[in-house]
């Protein structure tokens, strides 16, 4: 479910405008784009940039809370490129998240702290790789940003140090200082054409090959049953059809046998007149299917009824 990001108490954009409607444009996948505190030029490394501090009361914690255990995440954008956000695994290697987005924090359930809290991440790494073409020109070609929540105290800003430092759990009117670094590197192999297909490679390959091979199986499962309907129905059509035409000759014979025998024409009609070529509900089912085939007597007016057209 999609949430507007001033709908949280983060910091102002840069034109101080707080919970906004306004649209400065959509991004790749349709959603709206506003403005967001952080603020680039090309080709400069920044660190320890502060947007802003706010502290919180307890409406605010629960509005956060509840986006962190419902895992909400957000996007940056720069130069219509949306941010890859780089997580960590257990031995610490950088994975990159292509889809998932930036969270907001995670909700601690007492694993770290003893009891539960809300941890936030008030720190964004922001890398920006750019590529020179053969014309001298510089392109961004990667955008990429690291969480971390950090606690204000003394080792706060000293950020070769921010894999070891403590967390910054939301409290009940605590302050909590909003800081992001961006450094800014070349890359030779990422081209400008091609800084849109890591983004067109994200998503588990065995999901998608397990749903075309489950929804394969359904329609040919569904296949063979049809066909095993129509193939009965079809051999119970044909058993009728050389019944009925076994009766014809019988009555043919009948007949004939009945005109040399010197009877009547009316005790000849007498004699095979009463006994159908087909059963009752095949000739019931044979006289529906011509109802639904006949042509209207009116078909221009039943046209103009039905609304379809003729």
């Amino acid at each position: 479910m999609d949430f507007h990001w001033y709908a949280l108490k983060w910091c102002n954009n840069t034109k101080n405008a707080e919970f906004s409607e306004s649209v400065v444009e959509n991004s790749i996948s349709g959603n709206p784009l506003i403005e967001s505190p952080y603020s680039y030029k090309f080709g400069t490394h920044k660190s320890g940039i502060i947007p802003c501090e706010k502290e919180f009361n307890l409406a605010d914690i629960n509005q956060f809370s509840f986006m962190m255990q419902h895992n909400y995440n957000y996007k940056l954008y720069l130069d219509g490129l949306p941010s890859v956000t780089v997580v960590r695994d257990a031995d610490g290697e950088s994975i990159l998240d292509y889809y998932g987005g930036i969270p907001v924090g995670y909700y601690d359930q007492g694993q770290l702290s003893g009891e539960s809290s809300n941890i936030i991440y008030n720190h964004l790494d922001i890398t920006v790789e750019t590529h020179q073409t053969a014309e001298g020109h510089q392109r961004i070609v990667a955008f990429d940003v690291e969480p971390f929540s950090l606690k204000d105290d003394e080792n706060r800003f000293i950020f070769s140090q921010k894999y070891q430092q403590p967390h910054n759990v939301l409290e009940v009117d605590k302050k909590v200082t909003f800081t992001y670094s961006i450094t800014t590197r070349v890359n030779k192999n990422l081209t400008w054409q091609t800084r849109l297909d890591h983004y067109m490679k994200t998503g588990n390959d065995d999901i998608h090959l397990m749903q075309l091979i489950v929804s394969f199986s359904i329609v040919l499962v569904i296949g063979i049953i049809v066909a095993m309907i129509l193939k009965r129905v079809l051999n119970k059509d044909f058993s009728n059809i050389e019944m009925a035409e076994t009766r014809r000759d019988s009555i043919k014979r009948e007949r004939i046998q009945a005109k040399r025998d010197g009877k009547s024409e009316e005790e000849i009609k007498s004699l095979v007149g009463s006994r159908p070529l087909l059963p009752s509900d095949d000739v019931a089912w044979k006289k529906l299917q011509g109802e639904v085939v006949r042509v209207p007597a009116y078909p221009m007016l039943l046209s103009f009824l039905m609304g379809t057209g003729t």
